[in-house]
């Protein structure tokens, strides 16, 4: 993990996952409470699961 990234790629997985589920983010939150992380930072990890194409690149690697 980078010194700048605050989540890993699995923790990510996991809330994609979630939301496939159609999950609310409240929902997720609370399954996740040991992670620590706030609603927004849900809603940012959806919003740049489109965007990145590193994690994408890295999914498709591990497959």
């Amino acid at each position: 993990m980078k010194k700048w990234k605050r989540i890993t790629n699995d923790v990510k997985e996991k809330i994609l996952s979630f939301i496939t589920e159609k999950k609310r983010y409240k929902d997720i939150l609370d399954t996740m409470e040991h992670v620590k992380i706030i609603l927004m930072t849900i809603f940012n990890i959806m919003k740049n699961a489109k965007t990145d194409e590193e994690y994408y690149i890295n999914k498709i690697n591990k497959k």
